[in-house]
C-alpha cells in the first residue's frame, strides 16, 4: 500500500563498516588516512557541541597523560581517553560507535609513537592546542589542531605527512552549502 521508511539501528549500519576495519588492521597508513578524514571533524563539532563536563573531562585526562609522562610511562590509555571523549562530545552516535570500533586497532601504532624521544610531550601539547580551541569554541582551530596533530604522529611512525597535506572534510562541505 505505499512505500515505508524503516528505522535501522545505528549498529546495522556500523558493524559492516567495523568489519571491514577490523579485517584492514594491519595497514596502520590507512587507518590513520581514515582517522584524518574524521577526527579533524570531530574536533569541529566538538568545539560547538561539547558541555563543560566533557571539557572538564578533557582537562582531566590531560593531567593525567602529563603525570604518567612525568613518572615515565607512555600514556597510552590516556590519550586514547582524549580522542574518546572530544568524539563523544561531537554528538554523533554512528561516529561514536565507529570510534568505539577503531580506537582498539590503534593500540599498536599508539604505543609506537608514544615510545618516540619527545612524542608523549609533543602529544600533550597538540591535544592542549585542540582542547583550548574546543573551551574556545572556535571550530575551525579545532579542527586544523587535530589534523595537524595527526599529521604529526603520521610524521613520527612513517616519516611522511600524510599522503595529502590538505583536508577537505564535512565541515568544509557544510561551509560550502551555506
Amino acid at each position: 500500500d505505499g512505500t515505508y521508511i524503516a528505522r535501522q539501528p545505528v549498529e546495522s549500519l556500523v558493524s559492516p563498516l567495523a568489519s571491514v576495519i577490523s579485517t584492514e588492521k594491519d595497514d596502520q597508513m590507512e587507518l590513520f588516512e581514515m582517522r584524518r578524514m574524521i577526527e579533524p571533524d570531530l574536533a569541529y563539532l566538538a568545539a560547538e557541541r561539547a558541555t563543560e563536563e566533557e571539557i572538564a573531562m578533557m582537562e582531566e585526562v590531560l593531567k593525567l597523560q602529563e603525570e604518567k609522562i612525568a613518572r615515565g610511562e607512555s600514556g597510552t590509555d590516556v590519550d586514547k581517553s582524549f580522542h574518546y571523549i572530544m568524539a563523544r562530545a561531537a554528538k554523533n552516535k554512528v561516529i561514536l560507535r565507529i570510534t568505539d570500533d577503531v580506537i582498539d586497532l590503534l593500540s599498536e601504532s599508539r604505543e609506537q609513537y608514544l615510545q618516540v624521544e619527545g612524542r608523549p610531550e609533543k602529544s600533550i601539547l597538540r591535544h592542549r592546542e585542540v582542547l583550548d580551541a574546543i573551551r574556545s569554541r572556535d571550530p575551525e582551530r579545532a579542527e586544523k589542531c587535530m589534523l595537524a596533530h595527526l599529521m604529526d604522529i603520521e610524521a613520527s611512525l612513517f616519516g611522511t605527512s600524510g599522503r595529502r597535506r590538505t583536508k577537505r572534510g564535512i565541515a568544509d562541505q557544510v561551509k560550502e552549502r551555506r
